[in-house]
């Protein structure tokens, strides 16, 4: 009785995660996306540097009503500015986008250990 409770939890969960991942996955094929660019291409510990986030929406308008950016930067590089980001958890820098949703370059700084 209790491995057929696990078994439903389980797929339980999995049709959740299923129906979370739904939206995005058909948000995608119409070309919006987030590309990663840095201030300088060659990076010397000690370094500060930016890091730009593009993020491109694309489709009708309206079609995207929200967006959340999570970005984890290297263990050891410190984090100088956050731009418009949050800082939650510690050691990601977010970006939560729920309303007026268009294409913009999110920015933070970082100094490499």
């Amino acid at each position: 009785m209790k491995k057929r409770g696990i078994l439903i939890n389980l797929f339980l969960c999995f049709g959740i995660f299923l129906i979370i991942l739904n939206p995005v996955s058909s948000a995608l094929p119409d070309g919006s996306n987030v590309s990663r660019s840095f201030s300088s291409a060659n990076i010397q510990a000690g370094d500060i540097f930016t890091v730009n986030l593009d993020v491109t929406i694309n489709g009708a308008q309206g079609a995207h009503t929200y967006y959340l950016i999570d970005e984890t930067p290297p263990a050891g590089f410190i984090i100088n500015d956050l731009g418009t980001g949050s800082l939650s958890p510690q050691g990601h820098i977010k970006w939560v986008v729920t309303s007026g949703v268009t294409t913009t370059t999110l920015s933070y700084i970082l100094e490499a250990p």
